[in-house]
């Protein structure tokens, strides 16, 4: 039989160590595979035969000399022939994986696998102590019994690539399935049946929760959209509701305004109306002040009357006890007499003058008085009555006659020419009286 080992990785990018003629294929475990550990049996056909391809490789936290992640480290042992215990096979390669390659070619950096060489050929030494103890391990651990030739049987090609649990699998399955599918991966860490049973019915259940909760999430969302299309009708005919109040209020104040507007308007016609009222009641006023000033000058005018109205009755009594009482004298005494009857003629004259005067005086003072003193009090109505009561006494005043001279004061005043008036019988005479007929003569 044929035994070839080829150890291949990513110490800095792709690099392969051992015969040329299957770099093409080796290359191919350059992937994104994140296995820990993978143990892969392939079968396969190739120019130089059919061979099987026992693959060590290790992918999860490897990076290469410069830290590089993504890279991964693999052993391959070709045969030309299918070894039944597989499992031997692994325990030979992870052990040398482990006591030869690991802490020379790979080392533990921080959780990570770091190549400690740069190329393959740098580890050479290593390498080549590590083929010989693959290869003195197998013909010591394996008989020619326990190899089947690679015949037409083993010509399977599925894309699928079925996983196993190392220490799980029998040999017989683990053959049938490299003979339909034409490769099985297996791993001491991969799920054990049990486990992918259970994974499976994990999965089973996850997938009938997952529905559940699906179906449930899309009856909240069916009776949360009905929910919020039921809240939003509710939200619409409160808006709609608010909006239709908004107007009615806006609408009332709207009125209540205008009616505002309108009483203002009223109030203020009825402000200016009071106004009016005020400037006639102040202008009344002012008329009642005049008038009650015109008062007042009435009375100063009484108060000048009266004290004319007593020397005015005692002249009058004065002139009538003068008026001649006897029998007239005889014709010869009628030229001198006449001529004493002419000087009384002329003070008689001059006393109606007088009294004439001081009537129309007082008529000219009191009459435009009394009309702008008018007014509709009782008080002032009777101060005019009283005064118009005076005017009618100062009219008749005037209607008294003038006394006249007797026969003997005639010829008394003839008889003594040298006798003065004053010495004539006293007549009464106020201060006002004296003063105009000094003024008169």
């Amino acid at each position: 039989m044929e035994f070839e080992l080829f150890f291949h990785g990513t110490p800095k990018g792709q690099d392969i160590y051992g015969k040329k003629e299957d770099r093409t294929y080796l290359g191919t475990f350059y992937d994104s595979s994140t296995d820990a550990i993978k143990f892969l049996i392939h079968a396969r056909n190739t120019d130089g035969g059919r061979y099987c391809y026992y693959n060590y490789l290790v992918y999860k936290n490897v990076i290469d000399s410069d830290g590089r992640t993504g890279g991964y480290f693999g052993m391959t042992l070709r045969i030309d022939a299918y070894c039944k215990d597989f499992a031997s096979m692994y325990r030979i390669l992870d052990y040398a994986y482990n006591a030869f390659l690991l802490g020379r070619i790979l080392k533990n950096d921080g959780g990570h696998l770091k190549y400690a060489v740069l190329s393959f050929l740098d580890a050479s030494e290593v390498l080549k102590k590590t083929e010989a103890f693959v290869l003195q391990m197998i013909q010591n651990a394996f008989t020619s019994s326990d190899f089947i030739p690679l015949d037409a049987t083993f010509s399977g090609n599925d894309a699928n690539t079925p996983k196993f649990n190392l220490y799980e699998v029998t040999d017989t399955t683990f053959l049938e399935y490299v003979r339909k599918f034409g490769k099985v991966a297996m791993s001491p860490l991969y799920p054990k049946s049990a486990e992918i049973k259970l994974e499976k019915e994990y999965q089973a259940k996850t997938a009938e929760m997952q529905q559940q909760f699906q179906t449930q999430v899309q009856t909240i969302k069916q009776t949360s959209a009905e929910s919020e299309r039921r809240k939003e009708n509710e939200c619409q005919s409160r808006i709609s509701q608010m909006r239709h109040d908004f107007e009615n209020r806006i609408s009332q104040l709207e009125q209540e305004v205008k009616a505002l507007q309108t009483e203002n308007g009223d109030k203020a016609r009825q402000i200016l109306e009071l106004d009016r009222q005020v400037t006639q009641h102040q202008t009344k006023a002012r008329e009642y002040e005049q008038r009650l000033r015109n008062s007042a000058q009435m009375r100063n005018i009484q108060q000048l009357i009266e004290p004319i109205k007593s020397p005015l009755n005692e002249l009058s009594k004065a002139l009538d006890s003068l008026s001649p009482k006897t029998p007239k004298r005889p014709d010869n005494r009628q030229g001198q007499s006449s001529q004493q009857l002419g000087t009384w003629e002329k003070i008689k004259k001059y006393l109606q003058s007088i009294h004439l005067l001081l009537t129309l005086l007082v008529l000219i003072l009191v009459i435009p008085l009394s009309l702008k003193a008018c007014d509709k009090n009782d008080s002032i109505d009777a101060k005019l009555d009283s005064l118009d009561k005076k005017i009618e006494t100062l009219q008749q005043l005037q209607k008294l006659p003038v006394p006249n001279v007797t026969e003997e004061q005639v010829q008394e005043k003839t008889e003594n020419p040298e006798k003065k008036d004053d010495e004539l019988p006293n007549i009464p005479q106020t201060e006002n009286n004296s003063s105009e007929t000094n003024t008169t003569d």
